[in-house]
C-alpha cells in the first residue's frame, strides 16, 4: 500500500509539473498561427485601398456645379432648459455587473486555481501522512515540490513576458503564472503547519517568523502577478490548517498564525487595493475565531481572547479606514466592507467567549478589553475619526451592557463591584470618544445624537439594572453619574458648545437618581420641582437648557399624574388616604402654574402647553376624588356604578364647556383645546347612553323610591347635564350648532321629568315591574299636556313651526293614551280629570291659535 501511494504521489507530480508545459506547447501553435492570419490581414489591407481609389476616380464627375447659397437654417439653441433628473447611486451596479462580466471571461482559472491550491495542500498531507520517510525527509519533499512549483510560475512569467505577441496581454498573462505560485505558497503553508503541529519540528517562534517571510514574499509576488495571487494566496493560507487537521491542535499557535495571514492581506492592501480584499480577510479571521471560541477549553478562552480580539479589532475595523498609524483616514465605499459588519461578528464571538469561561473569576473582566479597543483606536490621535467608524461605538455599548449583566447575573458580590467599576470605566470612554468626536468638528446628525445620547444612555440604563437587581450599589453609581453629568456640563461650557445638550444631560441623570433613590410619592414632587428648576434655568440664561427637555418632564408628570389613581403603590401611605390624590396633585398644579409664569416672557407657547396640562390634571383630580367620595376608591375606570357614571357625565359636559372657552382664547393651542372637548363630549354622549342602557332607573335598584324628591341621582345625571346643555347651546359659540344642544337638553328634561315622577308615586323600587298607581298614570298625561301645549304656544309665539309641529306631536301623545290607556285604566274622579283636563288644554290652543290669527290679519 505505501509502495501505491508511491507511485501515486509520483504520478500527481508528473502531471501536475507536465500540464504547464503542455500549456506552453498549445500556445506556441496558437501564436504560430495567430502570425499567419495576421499576415493575411495586412495583405487584405494593402490591397483594399487600392480598390478604393480607382473607383473612386472612375466615379468623379468632368464639371462643377456652379456656388449657389443655400438658404441659412434655423440655428436651435445648442443648450436647452431640461428638467433635473434625480440621481441613482450606480456604485453597486457597476460593480455587480463588472464582478459579473469578469467571472464569466475568468471562471476557467479562478476554479482551476482554487482546485490547484487545495490540491497542493492535500498533496503535502498526503507526504505527511502515508510516505515511510523520517518526519525531516517529509517535510523536505514538501518544500521541494512548492520550489518547483515556484521555479515554474517564474520560468513561465519571464516566457510570457518577453514573447511579443497580439496573443498576450499583460493582465491575462499574469493569472497563470499567479496559479503556480499561489500554488507553491499554499504547499508551504501547510508544510510549516504540519511541521509545526504534528511534528513539532519548528518552535512556534520560528513558525511565526516562516509565516512572516511568506506573508512579505506573497506581498511581492502579488505586486508581479495582480490581484488572483492575492486571493489565491489568502484562500490557501486560510485553508491551509484544515488539511493538516490534528488531534489535539494549538489554538493559540492557530490564532497566531490566522492573523499573520490577515496582517499580510492588509499590508498587501497598501500597494494593491481590490475592493474585495478587506470583505475577504474579514471573513477569514472571523471564521476562524468563531470556530476556535467554539471549540477551545474554559482554562484557555480567557487567555486567548485577551490576545487576538483586540488585535483582531485593530486589523479588522481600524486599520481599513485609518491605517496602520490609525491617523490617515482612508476612504472605502464598497457597503459590504463597513466596519460596522466585523464589530458586530466580533461582539459575536466575544458572546460565544462569555458562555464559555469561568466567570465566577475575577479575572472575567478582561472581557472588557473588547468594548475598550472599540472606543480608544479612534481616540489615540486626538482629532475627529472618519464618520464611518461612529457606529461601531454602537456595539461597544451594547456589548458593554451584556457582559456588565452576565457577569453581575454569576459573580459575588466583591467580583460584582469590580465588574461595575470597568463597566463604569468603559462608559467614560463611551463620553469621551462620542462627545470628543462632535466636539473635534464632526457636524453629521449621527454624531450629534450619538454626543448627546450615548452617555445618558448607558448611565440612566445601568442605574435602572443596578436598582432592581444589585441595590447595595445604588448610591454609589448614582453619585457617579452626577459627577459624570457635571463633567460634561464643565467641558461643554470651556469647548463653548453643546452647553443646553449638557444640561439636559444632567437633568435626565437627576430625574434617574431621584426615581431610584426617592420613595415613590416623593419622585412625582420631585419632577415638579425639577420644571420649575429647568424653566428657572432657561429665563434667566444659567446653565440654560433645552425646551425639549421642559416638555419632557411636564409630559413625565402628566403621565405619571395620570396612571396614579389607578396604581396604588405609586400612592402616598403616611397620610389619610382621603387626600392622598390631592396631596400628590395640588402641588404639581402650582409648580406648574409658576413654571408657566416664569417662561411666559420667552416662551409664551410653553405656558399654554403648561396650562394644557394643569387643565387634564385637574379635571383627573375632579374624577378621581368625586369616585373616592362616591366609592372609596380612586380607580373611577374598574369602579363604575350608577353614581359615578352620573356624576362623571355631568363632569365631562363641564369640561367640554371649558376646553370650549379656551379654545376661544388661546392662541398657539387652540386645535389642541377644541379636539379635548370633542373628545370630552363623546365621553358625556356615551356616559348618557350609559346611564339610559346599562344604568337605566327602570330596570335596577339604583334610586329607591323613598328618596328625596328632585334632590337625588336623577338630577345629576340628567337635569343638570340638561340646564348646562342648554346653557352651552345659548350663550356658547361653539363648531357644533346650538339646535344640537337644545334637542339634548329637552330630551334629558323629559327622561328626567319621566324618571322623577315614577320616583315620586313608588314607595319602594321604581323598577318598571312595580304596580302603577292611577294617580302616576295622570301624573304622565298631565306632563304630556303640559309640553305639548308649552311647546305648542312657544312655537306659535316664535313663529317657529318645528316647534309648532313638536308641540302637537306630544299633544298627539297625550290624546292617544288619554282615550286608549286612561280610559281603561283610571276610574272615577281620576278618569274625570283626566278628560277634562285634555278637553280644557285643547279648546283652549284652538282659542290662541285663532286670536293669533286674527291679531296677524288686524296688523
Amino acid at each position: 500500500m505505501e509502495l501505491v501511494g508511491l507511485l501515486l504521489g509520483l504520478l500527481l507530480i508528473i502531471v501536475i509539473l507536465v500540464s504547464p508545459l503542455m500549456s506552453l506547447w498549445a500556445c506556441r501553435k496558437i501564436i504560430k498561427l495567430e502570425s499567419r492570419v495576421h499576415e493575411l490581414e495586412q495583405l487584405a489591407s494593402v490591397r483594399q485601398p487600392q480598390k478604393q481609389e480607382q473607383s473612386t476616380q472612375q466615379d468623379t464627375p468632368s464639371y462643377q456645379s456652379p456656388k449657389v447659397p443655400l438658404p441659412r437654417a434655423k440655428v436651435e439653441p445648442a443648450i436647452r432648459a431640461v428638467k433635473p433628473v434625480a440621481t441613482v447611486d450606480t456604485t453597486t451596479t457597476e460593480w455587480f455587473d463588472n464582478t459579473l462580466t469578469h467571472i464569466k471571461k475568468n471562471w476557467l482559472i479562478w476554479i482551476g486555481g482554487i482546485a490547484m491550491v487545495v490540491g497542493a495542500g492535500y498533496l503535502v498531507q498526503a507526504i505527511g501522512s502515508n510516505f515511510i520517510l523520517t518526519p525531516f525527509a517529509r517535510t523536505a519533499l514538501a518544500v521541494t515540490i512548492s520550489l518547483i512549483f515556484f521555479a515554474a510560475a517564474e520560468w513561465l512569467h519571464h516566457k510570457i513576458v518577453r514573447t511579443e505577441r497580439h496573443l498576450f496581454h499583460a493582465k491575462v498573462d499574469a493569472y497563470i503564472p499567479a496559479v503556480l505560485y499561489a500554488t507553491g505558497m499554499s504547499g508551504l503553508y501547510a508544510t510549516i503547519c504540519f511541521s509545526a503541529i504534528v511534528y513539532q519540528l519548528i518552535s512556534p517562534p520560528i513558525t511565526l517568523t516562516a509565516i512572516g517571510i511568506l506573508a512579505v514574499a506573497a506581498i511581492a509576488l502579488s505586486l508581479r502577478m495582480g490581484p488572483l495571487m492575492i486571493a489565491l494566496g489568502l484562500f490557501g493560507g486560510y485553508s491551509a490548517p484544515l488539511w493538516i487537521g490534528g488531534e489535539d491542535p494549538s489554538y493559540l499557535l492557530l490564532s497566531a498564525y490566522i492573523t499573520t495571514i490577515t496582517a499580510a492581506g492588509l499590508l498587501i492592501r497598501r500597494f494593491i487595493r481590490p475592493h474585495w480584499l478587506i470583505c475577504s480577510v474579514t471573513t477569514g479571521q472571523v471564521l476562524w475565531l468563531l470556530l476556535i471560541s467554539i471549540d477551545i477549553t474554559q482554562e484557555q478562552s480567557l487567555i486567548w481572547f485577551v490576545l487576538f480580539i483586540p488585535v483582531s479589532v485593530y486589523l479588522l475595523i481600524f486599520i481599513p479606514h485609518l491605517g496602520w498609524r490609525l491617523e490617515k483616514p482612508i476612504r472605502v465605499k464598497e457597503v459590504y466592507n463597513h466596519p460596522l459588519i466585523a464589530a458586530t461578528l466580533l461582539a459575536l464571538v466575544a458572546s460565544l467567549t462569555l458562555a464559555r469561561i469561568d466567570i465566577n473569576q475575577p479575572q472575567a473582566v478582561l472581557l472588557f478589553l473588547f468594548p475598550v479597543a472599540l472606543l480608544i483606536f479612534p481616540m489615540m490621535k486626538s482629532r475627529a475619526a472618519p464618520r464611518v467608524l461612529s457606529l461601531v461605538t454602537l456595539v461597544a455599548m451594547v456589548i458593554t451592557e451584556h457582559i456588565s449583566v452576565t457577569l453581575t447575573n454569576e459573580i459575588d458580590e466583591s467580583g460584582g463591584r469590580l465588574v461595575w467599576i470597568a463597566t463604569g470605566g468603559v462608559i467614560v470612554l463611551v463620553g469621551a470618544r462620542t462627545i470628543g468626536q462632535y466636539l473635534l468638528g464632526d457636524r453629521k446628525p449621527t454624531s450629534y445624537c450619538l454626543a448627546l445620547l450615548s452617555l445618558p444612555c448607558m448611565l440612566i440604563g445601568s442605574q435602572l439594572y443596578i436598582n432592581f437587581h444589585y441595590s447595595n450599589l445604588l448610591e454609589t453609581w448614582s453619585s457617579f453619574s452626577l459627577i459624570l453629568g457635571l463633567g460634561f456640563v464643565a467641558s461643554s461650557h470651556k469647548f463653548k458648545q453643546l452647553q443646553q445638550e449638557s444640561s439636559t444631560v444632567l437633568h435626565f441623570i437627576i430625574t434617574s437618581t431621584c426615581y431610584c433613590l426617592l420613595p415613590a410619592d416623593w419622585f412625582t414632587l420631585a419632577v415638579s420641582i425639577q420644571v420649575l428648576l429647568a424653566s428657572s434655568q432657561y429665563r434667566f440664561d444659567h446653565l440654560k437648557p433645552n425646551l425639549w427637555l421642559i416638555k419632557g418632564l411636564v409630559g413625565l408628570l402628566t403621565i405619571r399624574l395620570t396612571l396614579l389613581p389607578f396604581i396604588p403603590a405609586w400612592q402616598a401611605t403616611s397620610i389619610p388616604e382621603s387626600i392622598t390624590l390631592v396631596t400628590s396633585f395640588l402641588p404639581a398644579l402650582i409648580l406648574l402654574q409658576l413654571s408657566g409664569r416664569i417662561l411666559q416672557p420667552l416662551a409664551p407657547n410653553l405656558k399654554q402647553w403648561l396650562e394644557v396640562a394643569c387643565l387634564n390634571l385637574g379635571a383627573l383630580l375632579i374624577f378621581s376624588q368625586s369616585n373616592f367620595l362616591l366609592l372609596a376608591s380612586y380607580n373611577f375606570i374598574a369602579d363604575f356604578d350608577f353614581r359615578s357614571v352620573s356624576l362623571f357625565t355631568l363632569q365631562s359636559l363641564a369640561m367640554f364647556t371649558i376646553y370650549s372657552l379656551k379654545a376661544r382664547s388661546a392662541r398657539f393651542t387652540t386645535n389642541l383645546y377644541l379636539y379635548a372637548s370633542y373628545i370630552m363630549l363623546v365621553i358625556a354622549i356615551t356616559l348618557s347612553v350609559a346611564l339610559n342602557t346599562v344604568y337605566q332607573p327602570l330596570l335596577g335598584l339604583n334610586i329607591s323610591g323613598e328618596a328625596t324628591p328632585i334632590v337625588n341621582w336623577l338630577s345629576v345625571g340628567w337635569l343638570l347635564p340638561a340646564l348646562l346643555s342648554m346653557s352651552i347651546g345659548k350663550r356658547l359659540r361653539t363648531p357644533l350648532k346650538p339646535a344640537y344642544f337644545y334637542w339634548a337638553s329637552s330630551i334629558q328634561i323629559g327622561l328626567w321629568a319621566i324618571y322623577s315622577i315614577r320616583q315620586f308615586w313608588q314607595k319602594g323600587s321604581m323598577s318598571i315591574n312595580a304596580p302603577t298607581s292611577m294617580a302616576e298614570l295622570f301624573s304622565y298625561t298631565a306632563l304630556f299636556i303640559f309640553v305639548g301645549a308649552t311647546a305648542t304656544y312657544s312655537g306659535a309665539q316664535r313663529s317657529d313651526t318645528r316647534l309648532q309641529k313638536v308641540g302637537l306631536l306630544v299633544l298627539g301623545v297625550a290624546v292617544c293614551k288619554v282615550f286608549l290607556i286612561d280610559t281603561s285604566n283610571l276610574e272615577g274622579l281620576w278618569r274625570a280629570v283626566s278628560m277634562l283636563g285634555l278637553g280644557a288644554s285643547l279648546v283652549g290652543l284652538g282659542w290662541l291659535f285663532q286670536r293669533l290669527r286674527s291679531k296677524n290679519i288686524v296688523m
